[in-house]
């Protein structure tokens, strides 16, 4: 994203080890909400939605509130795309939480101990890496199988309801989809690593049900293929509906 060191230190992040941006890339809404709100354990007043909304109201001639800098419309639109790509990772707007023992909670009943925290998947460990790389890759697509998804793309219905609640819908379209990713899941206890065992009662459908939500969620964020992207999610049919 631009503009990394003017916004590295303009919010009071939690966990004190990473820099106020990185912050600006996620919201961590637990799996038993039907959607977003900021109210809730996870989201915060420099989390996606709210890094998302900032640079909206740059484009708007307004300023970014004081979380974020945005020097002008070109870094907004930027940063928008940016975002609106990551909200279309599941993870990175939806998360499980569970106790020491693997035992899933509900953080925001009064459940929720930070140090179970997994970071939106990064901390989830499978037998290929973490979950959270694991739904940010691509899968290999045939260039018949991309032509249909750009056709597809094409008919993306407007977002219902009102221009401003937009990102919040978005956002809550993922929560669901992420409380999809984690219906046959089990976990393990935390790890000496810190880290924490995730597998799957069905490890072929689960794979079936990834490749069908990415998809999804490809179309509906738009994409432009780069040759070198190893990311989910990178362009802009929704966001062109922002700047008509």
């Amino acid at each position: 994203m631009p503009a990394v060191s003017r916004n590295w230190s303009n919010c009071v992040y939690s966990s004190g080890t990473r820099g106020c941006h990185e912050s600006y890339h996620f919201a961590d809404i637990a799996i038993q909400r039907n959607g977003y709100a900021d109210d809730r354990i996870g989201a915060a007043k420099h989390d996606i939605v709210h890094a998302a909304n900032a640079a909206i109201a740059v484009l708007r001639g307004m300023p970014s509130p004081s979380s974020f800098s945005i020097k002008d419309k070109k870094e907004a639109i930027f940063i928008l795309a940016h975002l609106i790509g990551d909200m279309h990772q599941p993870l990175h707007v939806g998360s499980v939480y569970f106790d020491a023992d693997g035992k899933v909670v509900d953080p925001d009943a009064g459940t929720y101990d930070p140090a179970t925290e997994n970071r939106g998947g990064n901390d989830l460990v499978t037998g290929a890496g973490n979950l959270h790389s694991e739904w940010d890759s691509i899968p290999d697509y045939s260039a018949a199988q991309k032509t249909q998804m750009v056709s597809d793309a094409r008919l993306v219905p407007v977002t219902a309801g009102p221009a401003d609640k937009w990102i919040e819908a978005w956002a809550s379209e993922g929560i669901m989809n992420s409380r999809l990713i984690f219906a046959d899941a089990e976990y393990g206890a935390k790890l000496a690593t810190g880290k924490w065992p995730i597998s799957f009662e069905d490890p072929a459908l689960h794979v079936q049900d990834e490749n069908q939500i990415k998809r999804g969620q490809l179309i509906k964020a738009g994409f432009v293929w780069r040759n070198c992207s190893t990311r989910f999610g990178r362009e802009l049919v929704r966001l062109v509906a922002w700047i008509g």
